[in-house]
């Protein structure tokens, strides 16, 4: 099962994380999260994480020109759109070369009828709970609603996951279901990440 930390920017830290080869690393670049990593985010740590952990920068709203200059500042592999980006900046984006996620935020009224757009250009989406702050809330949605999902893009599992989501997690089935995304339900603080429980989630649910 893929596993994706999101919410990083100390430098140790994700040093740590990345060790327990954990396959992606998300970084916040929206100014208004608590885990926004800018200025703190040190460039060439993040160039040198291993080649086998994606580096996916998070943006909600952002233009393209500047998703792609951070994008080749800090060697990202992947782009995790968070607002209300459209199919054409997804395109343009994965023309550049670059792997593109698109993160819904979802509710009981939710309508997946809204990815159909970015069926054939996105790597993955990310299934969040719905919230004003563009993710991070540390709430849960209703994970039944995800049987709703007929797409072929395969999917990660987001929103308030905690160390005790493990059995839930393994007894949850979707044929498009590829993964979890693991942000504050696994911090001592914000953008601070506890990496022993990372490290005995991953073991628990592989």
């Amino acid at each position: 099962m893929f596993i994706k930390v999101c919410g990083m920017w100390q430098t140790a830290n994700m040093e740590a994380v990345a060790s327990l080869g954990i396959h992606a690393l998300g970084f916040i670049f929206y100014p208004k999260s608590p885990r926004y990593c800018l200025p703190q985010l040190d460039v060439l740590a993040v160039q040198k994480l291993p080649k086998t952990t994606k580096k996916v920068g998070v943006f909600v709203n952002s233009s393209v020109d500047n998703i792609l200059i951070t994008a080749k500042e800090f060697g990202l592999t992947g782009i995790q759109l968070h607002g209300h980006e459209s199919p054409s900046m997804a395109i343009e984006l994965a023309a550049a070369g670059l792997e593109v996620w698109k993160a819904f935020g979802v509710s009981k009224d939710f309508d997946f009828d809204e990815t159909a757009p970015f069926q054939q250009i996105c790597k993955a989406f990310v299934f969040d709970t719905k919230s004003e702050s563009h993710g991070g809330s540390g709430l849960k949605y209703n994970w039944d609603k995800l049987q709703e999902y007929t797409g072929k893009t395969p999917f990660l599992l987001s929103g308030g996951i905690k160390p005790e989501d493990v059995l839930a997690i393994k007894q949850f089935t979707h044929p498009a279901f590829w993964g979890v995304d693991l942000n504050s339900g696994f911090e001592k603080e914000p953008g601070l990440k506890d990496s022993d429980a990372i490290r005995i989630f991953k073991e628990q649910l592989l």
